[in-house]
């Protein structure tokens, strides 16, 4: 899986990529030394929700992010199709207000 992603943490913004998703967190590769663990951040994924998270352990370039919320099956779905084909989605999924991931059904 490779799924860009946005990450604003300390008032910077770091670009980076999605290695694994599950619904309660992500590894994220990213610019090495701009992170570091406990650091809480705002995700926005290039295909889908705005999220807020926290960095649990980082690694280098790699950091395991644990989102605030668990992701709802359906928008988890939403990114492993838009990482399976390659390319952002021409559509976001709708997110309650706070944009936590969980879809307005």
């Amino acid at each position: 899986m490779n799924l860009p992603i946005e990450i604003r943490t300390r008032g910077r913004g770091i670009s980076g990529l999605v290695y694994d998703l599950a619904p309660e967190g992500c590894l994220v590769g990213c610019s090495n030394g701009l992170i570091t663990a406990g650091d809480r951040l705002a995700l926005r994924f290039d295909c889908g929700p705005k999220l807020g998270g926290r960095a649990v352990e980082v690694h280098g370039s790699v950091v395991r992010v644990e989102f605030e919320f668990a992701l709802h099956d359906a928008v988890l779905a939403h990114l492993v199709e838009s990482a399976r084909l390659g390319a952002p989605a021409t559509s976001r999924p709708r997110t309650h207000a706070g944009g936590h991931g969980h879809p307005i059904v």
